[in-house]
């Protein structure tokens, strides 16, 4: 269901907005934007390299027919002769061709180390924002200042912003499992065992980022204990010595991972250490599913939507667990698991629900009959309005007559999808150079 009042902010992403202090939930806006953005770079970048890479390659069938001559050829070979004096445009052509395969190898390896990265960036923000949110957690670390060190600021804000930089920088340069033993114990909370999977994965992707940036790729001893003591599955054939790659489709996996778990880690520690921001919290994790099943991340959002009614255990009323649960049924259907959406359906009573969860259910058990009696029992409503138009709920329903027929009837007007832009994102932006 769509988020309802919803408006923009400026993310700069060093975990501060517009120079004030920002919230988890901006935190965790701020984050997705930041790896969907490498997402998006890779495709890109990977889809200009392949497009050079196909035109070098014309090049030099080209430069074949009109400057080399065929000498030899077997079944998997050919040597040709070539005039002297075309010798270096043929060798720089074969260069182009090298540096374009490298660039293909090393595009993904870079987007990965880039992904962690930014989870670190992240991580340091989110400590920040709680310590922030509860400073005396602070005085219960072993960092402290003497008092000739303290007379040394200007203020005592100076000397706690920088205790706190001091704090978080001992954290980050922990192992990713001791950071995550500190979060459990400071927040009294249970990541790795509830994390389950993702954490193994997690784990393999950070631990390969760390082989790429000490050892070019190659597997050490330390990455092999490290998969087995993490029951993380690898292929038996690697060994000690050898290179690992990065393909495009490994990079889509490490970016669902993790994304998955800053947003799992953010908001398990959010409801548990903050329960009266509740309301924020279901609105902010409502708004990444609803996103990212019109987006049509289906893998993604059931992960998300699990998490939400089957690990969440507190929620800022019933119908924010249930929009959570529609959502979930939802995701599952468009994922084409429709007996799974039919299962999570009949887990709930809905005969008692308002007309518009009603609407939900039917619409979702392809009741269409029903959802068009549904739509003119609710009528004109501003908030049900915007449902119509951006749930993806009812991509379906939308395409029929009846659902035209009936819009039009109930609010006088024709059905338009209207999309709200902001001005500034239709200007081209200059980029420095």
């Amino acid at each position: 269901m769509p988020e309802e009042g919803a408006h923009s902010k400026s993310l700069s992403g060093n975990g501060k907005l517009n120079g004030s202090q920002v919230s988890i939930g901006d935190e965790v806006t701020a984050f997705i934007k930041q790896i969907d953005s490498l997402s998006t770079a890779l495709a890109l970048s990977l889809k200009v390299t392949t497009t050079v890479q196909e035109k070098i390659s014309e090049a030099i069938a080209e430069f074949f027919r009109k400057h080399a001559t065929l000498v030899a050829e077997t079944e998997n070979q050919a040597s040709y002769s070539i005039e002297r004096q075309h010798t270096y445009k043929y060798e720089n052509l074969k260069r182009q061709r090298e540096n374009a395969e490298l660039t293909l190898s090393l595009l993904p390896r870079s987007f990965v180390i880039s992904l962690v990265t930014q989870f670190d960036a992240y991580l340091a923000r989110l400590i920040r924002a709680l310590y922030y949110t509860k400073p005396e957690l602070l005085s219960r670390s072993e960092n402290n200042l003497s008092f000739v060190q303290l007379i040394e600021f200007d203020s005592i804000d100076a000397a706690k912003e920088y205790m706190l930089d001091r704090e978080i920088e001992r954290l980050i340069h922990m192992s990713y499992a001791e950071q995550f033993i500190w979060l459990e114990n400071t927040f009294g909370v249970h990541l790795r065992k509830e994390f389950s999977q993702i954490w193994r994965d997690f784990v393999e992707v950070t631990e390969r980022r760390n082989l790429f940036i000490h050892r070019n790729g190659v597997v050490s001893d330390h990455y092999l204990m490290v998969c087995k003591e993490n029951g993380i599955p690898i292929d038996k054939s690697v060994k000690v010595g050898d290179t690992l790659s990065i393909s495009p489709d490994y990079f889509d996996s490490a970016y669902l991972c993790i994304y998955e778990i800053g947003v799992k880690l953010a908001h398990r520690i959010w409801r548990k250490f903050k329960p009266d921001e509740l309301e924020k919290a279901d609105s902010n994790l409502n708004s990444i599913t609803h996103n990212l099943i019109a987006m049509g991340r289906y893998d993604l959002a059931i992960a998300l939507l699990d998490f939400a009614a089957l690990t969440l255990d507190k929620y800022f009323s019933e119908e924010t667990r249930r929009t959570f649960v529609l959502n979930r049924a939802l995701a599952y259907k468009m994922n084409k698991q429709e007996n799974i959406c039919s299962l999570i359906l009949a887990k709930d009573d809905w005969t008692s629900n308002s007309d518009k969860f009603q609407l939900a259910v039917a619409v979702l058990s392809d009741n269409f009959n029903l959802a068009i009696k549904l739509m003119e029992k609710i009528g004109p409503n501003d908030s049900q309005d915007i449902s119509y138009r951006e749930w993806p709920l009812f991509k379906e329903l939308r395409k029929t007559f009846e659902f035209h027929r009936t819009y039009e009837k109930i609010y006088s007007k024709a059905f338009q999808r209207v999309e709200q832009v902001h001005k500034t994102s239709l200007q081209s932006k200059s980029v420095n150079r």
